[in-house]
């Protein structure tokens, strides 16, 4: 069976990842910090856009919230990755010593938009001086990730998917670093729902 070629989403993920570690010194990231920054980039960019930046599946782990693709390929060697895939994405990042992830080449620009740098930018900015841990232990405070908090710590499971929908609720006894005005975070919220509602029936019509 012919393999598939990678997907623009997993282009763009790839490419995302490459931007912050490229954006470090000497190239290279912790892999749990990129992934969090990448989580950054999304919350901020859907609160204030309508849509994530990455379109990743996110999961509630143990710690904080996880993009899978974007871990499939931080990690490298992930069985998820079929072989284009990773030949794609070790084109532009690759694993180095245990933790880390190396910018080898400068990013494809063309898989951002205007509003996409302005959300990767806003994650370097407010986040890229807090290291990994203290960065998981932030993400465990946002509502997409407590909501699953209890499951989580009673282990009875590894792992929850998470809803984009969660994004736009605020945090509750922490300073919002995500904050945005109530009636455009609406506006986005709707958008959102919309986009989603669109999607549904397109599927529905092409599987009818």
């Amino acid at each position: 069976m012919e393999e598939k070629t990678p997907s623009k989403k997993y282009k763009k993920i790839t490419q995302t990842l490459n931007f912050i570690a490229r954006k470090q010194e000497g190239c290279k990231i912790d892999k749990l910090k990129a992934i969090k920054l990448v989580w950054v980039a999304d919350r901020y960019h859907i609160r204030k856009y309508g849509r994530p930046l990455s379109w990743d599946t996110y999961e509630a782990m143990k710690l904080g919230p996880v993009g899978s693709n974007t871990k499939d390929i931080a990690d490298g060697c992930s069985t998820f990755l079929g072989k284009s895939e990773r030949e794609y994405s070790e084109q532009y990042v690759k694993a180095v010593y245990k933790n880390f992830i190396k910018s080898v080449q400068e990013p494809d620009y063309s898989y951002f938009s205007e509003s996409d740098i302005e959300a990767l930018n806003f994650a370097l900015k407010e986040f890229n001086s807090m290291g990994a841990i203290e960065l998981a232990k932030l993400s465990h405070e946002y509502p997409e990730w407590k909501k699953h908090e209890n499951t989580l710590q009673n282990l009875s499971e590894r792992k929850v998917r998470m809803d984009y929908l969660d994004f736009f609720e605020n945090p509750k006894g922490i300073e919002d670093r995500f904050k945005v005005d109530k009636n455009l975070l609406e506006e986005s919220k709707q958008q959102y729902i919309e986009s989603q509602q669109l999607k549904e029936i397109l599927v529905a019509v092409s599987t009818s």
